[in-house]
């Protein structure tokens, strides 16, 4: 709040406030758009869910303020995350029904770049997706190639779908969007890197 009282005091520029696909729930099996409703199960989520309602309230008092949130802007913690499994069992437990969309980092950067410099904009809130859905298990797969050890995946007993993914499809039709990075390809380079550099340290 103190930060947008001083963007205010300004009187210039644009205020962009990033916020992330936590705001929602676990539990939904669709794309999810800037009108539906948020309902975070994370204390971190609901943190970032009032950040928003703080920033649409400034922006309906005039101010120049845009909410960006990025869908699942942490492909470097998930595939470490399956890298140390990988590592430490030789094996990688993940569902097929649980869907994810990751975003890359330069992609995000040249996304928010664009909301930034743009004269104008007709929302407060957009969305920033790769559009590129994938389940766990396929990452997991991604993740067991660059690997230089055999490891082997595990499907999860998981029979309830678990997809929460962001619709980029208002922020496309206004400033277009073009991915660079694809979350299959740059995974197994993470886990190649990271298959490279555990084997150094363990020798």
């Amino acid at each position: 709040t103190n930060i947008l009282m001083n963007y205010t005091a300004l009187k210039k520029g644009r205020f962009v406030y990033l916020s992330s696909e936590s705001v929602f729930g676990g539990g939904s099996a669709q794309f999810m758009t800037e009108d539906d409703p948020t309902g975070a199960y994370s204390k971190k989520g609901q943190a970032i869910a009032i950040g928003e309602d703080i920033c649409k309230n400034y922006a309906r008092m005039g101010n120049d303020v845009v909410i960006l949130r990025l869908d699942h802007l942490d492909t470097d913690t998930i595939c470490a995350d399956m890298c140390l499994e990988a590592v430490q069992t030789g094996e990688i437990i993940a569902s097929q029904n649980e869907k994810i969309m990751l975003l890359h980092e330069a992609d995000a950067v040249e996304f928010i770049y664009q909301i930034m410099v743009a004269k104008d904009h007709k929302h407060t809130l957009y969305q920033l997706s790769s559009g590129e859905k994938m389940s766990r298990y396929e990452l997991a797969q991604a993740v067991a190639a660059g690997m230089e050890n055999e490891v082997s995946i595990v499907e999860e007993e998981n029979k309830k779908f678990r997809e929460v993914m962001l619709s980029g499809k208002r922020y496309d039709e206004e400033f277009g969007s073009r991915v660079l990075h694809h979350a299959e390809t740059d995974v197994e380079k993470i886990a190649a890197y990271f298959s490279r550099h555990v084997s150094v340290s363990y020798t």
